[in-house]
C-alpha cells in the first residue's frame, strides 16, 4: 500500500498535490497539513496531530466533512509527522509519500531526513517533496527519468559511499565519496534515463528546479 502525508511545509502546487493524491492508497494529513485538501477540493482518510496550528478554516472543514481524527496533547515525545508514519505503517503502507516535509523549520527538516533513514532500515521507503524537490534513501540501483533539472547524491553513512553514475554530465565509477563531501551535488540527467548504483552505504537522492522568478 501506499501512504500519503501532508504536513505543514512549503508545497503549493496543485499539480504535485493530485498527482501524489491520485496514486496514494491511505491519505493523512498532519494537523494544518489539512489546508492542502480544503484548498484542492478533497478529503483525507483521517487527520492526526495536536491541532496547534491548524486554522479556524481548516478545524470547520474537518468538522463539515466528518473526517475522522486522531488527537495528541502538544507536549508529547512525538512529532506529528512521526506519529503519521506509525499509522501509516499500522494500515500496512510499505511506501510513504511525505509533501510538505522540509520548510522554514531547520530541525524539523533534519530530523525528518534522518528519520526517512532509519524507516527505511526497517523497511519502509519514504519520499520527501514539495514543489520543487524530490528526497529519496538509496542503497543499491535506482534509473530515474529526467523529472528535475538537477539531481545530488548525498552520502548519508558514517562510513560514505561507493557510487556510480550513467546516464549523467558527471559520470562516476565505483566512486567512494566521503559523509560530508560535496562531489556528488548538482549533476543532471543527459540520456534518457540516469542509472545510480550505490555499491556501499546509504545516499540520499535529491532531485530539484530552481524557482523560478
Amino acid at each position: 500500500m501506499i501512504g500519503l502525508i501532508t504536513a505543514g511545509g512549503e508545497i503549493t502546487s496543485p499539480k504535485v498535490f493530485m498527482e501524489e493524491y491520485n496514486q496514494s492508497d491511505f491519505r493523512i494529513a498532519a494537523d494544518s497539513g489539512v489546508e492542502f485538501y480544503l484548498r484542492n477540493g478533497v478529503v483525507p482518510d483521517r487527520v492526526l496531530g495536536d491541532f496547534d496550528s491548524i486554522s479556524k478554516e481548516g478545524k470547520s472543514f474537518i468538522k463539515e466533512k466528518k473526517i475522522s481524527v486522531s488527537s495528541f496533547p502538544p507536549e508529547k515525545d512525538y512529532t506529528d509527522l512521526e506519529l503519521c508514519i506509525d499509522f501509516l505503517i499500522e494500515k500496512g503502507c510499505k511506501n510513504i509519500t511525505i509533501l510538505g516535509g522540509v520548510g522554514d523549520r531547520m530541525d524539523h527538516s533534519l530530523a525528518n531526513l534522518f528519520m526517512m533513514i532509519r524507516f527505511y532500515k526497517a523497511g519502509i521507503t519514504i519520499t520527501l517533496r514539495n514543489d520543487l524537490m524530490k528526497i529519496q534513501v538509496l542503497e543499491g540501483k535506482l534509473s530515474l527519468k529526467k523529472e528535475y533539472e538537477f539531481l545530488s547524491v548525498v552520502p548519508a553513512d558514517p562510513l560514505g559511499i561507493v557510487a556510480s553514475l550513467e546516464g549523467f554530465y558527471y559520470p562516476l565509477d565505483n566512486r567512494k565519496i566521503p559523509l560530508g563531501s560535496t562531489l556528488g551535488v548538482s549533476n543532471y540527467i543527459i540520456e534518457e534515463e540516469g542509472h545510480i548504483d550505490i555499491a556501499e552505504g546509504t545516499a540520499y537522492i535529491i532531485q530539484t528546479n530552481e524557482r523560478k522568478a
